[in-house]
């Protein structure tokens, strides 16, 4: 396995005057998710404009802190779930490789089906899932709250030719979003921030990946009336851990709170589960 490579003496500079600023701005302003209490959203924009820092982005103590943290043997696990519940996703393990080509993610050999980063398996993991449940996404409009680096978009356009992809997070990973399903040459997708989502546009599927359950209430009640009130379908991994002390709903307001909004959800385990508290929602409960 290839050792990380030590940052350059300009990027430790960046994450030292990053640090102080994000401490000086949450001391003002109130925070909305986990990732902000980190130098998180910084090192993002970062590695969207410096080829050096993107180039190994996902080796970085201070996006692994975030994402990229999956274990082998987690990963493991949601290989194995995976061909047990999509056989046919075997023969576009290839396809689904090229998600490790940008990076440089922490890979391991997963014996006769290649080499993945565990982050990689898991975002195959959710595909799996998602086409069980709701079956074809073809030209389907999609949302996403939190997109990470893309990872999710770029593995579920291996498997759908969607009418529109837009991802909503934070300026600093969206940039890196962009730079990085642009590089991979995915089309159609949409880049916002949670202040340009519009309260008249509606879709036909929401994602959320922990991150809609991860940002504090205020927050949640925006994306409950601008984006999944709106949206026909939904599958939110909702992980209900409290991280430095943000407040955010807990599992049986969420489910009130959607059934106002006329939303008929369904709760499933998370399999395999991560954590205790984690779960999953998805609407309709009985999936057209």
């Amino acid at each position: 396995m290839l050792q990380m490579r030590r940052s350059s003496s300009f990027q430790d500079i960046f994450l030292i005057i990053a640090s102080l600023l994000l401490l000086f701005s949450s001391a003002i302003y109130s925070v909305t998710s986990p990732s902000e209490l980190s130098c998180y959203p910084q090192f993002c924009m970062e590695a969207a404009s410096n080829e050096q820092t993107f180039s190994n982005f996902k080796r970085a103590p201070v996006y692994t802190e975030v994402l990229e943290h999956v274990s082998y043997e987690k990963g493991q696990e949601y290989l194995s779930y995976v061909l047990q519940q999509s056989p046919e996703f075997q023969e576009k393990l290839n396809l689904f490789r090229e998600n490790d080509l940008l990076g440089n993610p922490y890979a391991y050999s997963y014996g006769a089906f290649g080499t993945f980063s565990p982050t990689t398996l898991r975002y195959i993991k959710v595909a799996s899932e998602i086409t069980k449940i709701f079956g074809s996404l073809n030209n389907l409009h999609i949302v996403e709250i939190g997109g990470g680096y893309g990872g999710q978009c770029f593995i579920l356009s291996k498997l759908y030719t969607f009418a529109s992809y837009t991802i909503i997070d934070l300026p600093g990973p969206l940039a890196l979003t962009k730079k990085y399903l642009h590089t991979l040459g995915v089309e159609n997708v949409t880049f916002l921030t949670p202040d340009m989502i519009s309260t008249n546009q509606s879709y036909d599927f929401a994602i959320s990946n922990y991150a809609f359950s991860e940002c504090n209430t205020q927050v949640q009640e925006d994306y409950l009336n601008k984006v999944l009130s709106k949206s026909t379908r939904g599958y939110l991994t909702c992980n209900y851990e409290k991280v430095g002390g943000i407040i955010v709903l807990t599992k049986s307001e969420l489910l009130q709170k959607l059934n106002e909004k006329k939303i008929v959800c369904k709760e499933l385990p998370e399999e395999p589960s991560t954590g205790n508290t984690n779960y999953l929602v998805v609407w309709p409960s009985t999936p057209s």
